[in-house]
């Protein structure tokens, strides 16, 4: 398994900056096994050091009601997400909108992908918008 660059977004940089990688700790993060697995099949994959796990937390709560706390967030090629949690190791596709799990300790399984909650296109036409102080002329009381 190689890794080869780490991304970090600088609390006071509107940059990514590229920080060389240093050998990861195997008892630090759960699964790293299934990890080279997937690097060995889908091509090389990234740590990226993430200061909003918290905020992987709630996609994952919010999108799939999924009640799991990430541990570390890898990018694919494709640009994909794998967030490694406790129990397994999820994969999110690039636009967030599809979720697969991949495995667990040193099993790599192909399971589909799930649909996030889509927004039915009737449901769309349906909604009737709040009114608009500022814009009464759209809107009528």
């Amino acid at each position: 398994m190689t890794f080869t660059r780490t991304f970090y977004m600088g609390p006071s940089s509107n940059e990514w900056e590229v920080i060389e990688n240093e050998k990861p700790k195997l008892e630090a993060v759960p699964h790293l096994v299934l990890i080279a697995l997937i690097e060995e099949k889908d091509g090389p994959v990234t740590k990226m050091v993430s200061p909003m796990l918290d905020l992987w937390e709630d996609i994952l709560r919010g999108f799939w009601d999924l009640e799991k706390k990430p541990l570390a967030i890898y990018c694919t090629q494709y640009h994909n997400r794998l967030i490694v949690c406790e129990d397994g190791v999820y994969e999110v596709d690039e636009t967030r909108e599809y979720i697969r799990f991949r495995g667990s300790n040193e099993i790599l399984e192909e399971h589909e992908w799930i649909l996030t909650d889509p927004v039915d296109s009737d449901d769309e036409n349906k909604r009737v918008e709040e009114y608009d102080p500022y814009r009464p002329d759209v809107y009528k009381r």
